[in-house]
């Protein structure tokens, strides 16, 4: 006879006892796929409270030391943000202001994570213009210029980030796409500290961020129905309706491949 734990799942014995599970995530092919986000309030500084934004993630790259895009409000003249991971698998935020590519910051992240492992990043901006106004984490490790484990760099007279209305587009960046996957991408209206990002990153594929304040969206890449939730992916924000729709995918490419 089979023992309880012979006979369950191991995704189930992972996730008992846990307010919810994670089981899927979002693949993208870096030919045309991306996931549309209306931009809603995931602008930084949207709300002008003046606290700051962050944006966390989990991504896989199992592609390759090779250019990827990761997510981006930046297409058509309408130039916010973008993220992407170099060709040599170090991965940079770049902050553009007033809408114009001519008036940036960035913070570079000096390591490869074109390992093919999940890793999560989270990076975090005080709405400032210093060297010290961006930094990240991975994996729970801090990145900064300070710290020397990061690149900072910016360019013109830094004016605020507008929100220009442009969608949040995830798998996408200044007309590319990515060949990656990416899981629980969450924004939020604040500066988020080292206990949050912890929490986050320690709770694994059952983190809840939606007791985090200021959280202005959580997308879940697929949970909790699977491939019956294409071709939307709902925000799990109790507070905000900023559904994402997959562009030029298809239902299996929600798939059962998820940080652990």
């Amino acid at each position: 006879m089979l023992s309880l734990r012979q006979a369950l799942s191991l995704d189930t014995i992972r996730n008992m006892g846990v307010p919810y599970k994670n089981l899927y995530s979002l693949s993208f092919d870096g030919v045309d796929e991306e996931l549309v986000i209306p931009s809603g309030n995931i602008s930084p500084n949207s709300s002008g409270g003046n606290r700051g934004w962050s944006i966390s993630f989990w991504l896989k790259n199992d592609s390759g030391t090779k250019s990827q895009q990761i997510f981006s409000i930046n297409k058509g003249g309408n130039s916010e943000f973008e993220c992407f991971m170099r060709y040599n698998g170090q991965v940079r935020l770049v902050l553009f202001g007033n809408d114009d590519t001519g008036i940036s910051q960035y913070l570079n992240i000096d390591t490869d994570f074109s390992d093919g492992a999940w890793h999560h990043f989270v990076f975090i901006y005080d709405l400032g213009s210093a060297s010290t106004s961006i930094i990240a984490y991975v994996d729970n490790v801090a990145y900064s210029a300070a710290l020397g484990n990061a690149t900072y760099s910016s360019a013109g007279t830094w004016a605020a980030v507008a929100n220009t209305g442009e969608p949040f587009r995830v798998g996408y960046q200044g007309g590319s796409y990515g060949q990656v996957k990416v899981d629980e991408l969450s924004v939020f209206d604040n500066v988020l500290s080292a206990s949050n990002v912890s929490e986050i990153y320690n709770g694994g594929d059952t983190a809840d961020v939606s007791s985090i304040a200021h959280l202005t969206g959580w997308w879940r890449m697929g949970d909790p129905t699977g491939q019956s939730a294409f071709p939307t992916i709902l925000d799990k924000n109790p507070t905000s309706d900023n559904d994402g729709v997959m562009t030029n995918m298809e239902a299996a490419d929600i798939i059962a491949d998820v940080p652990s």
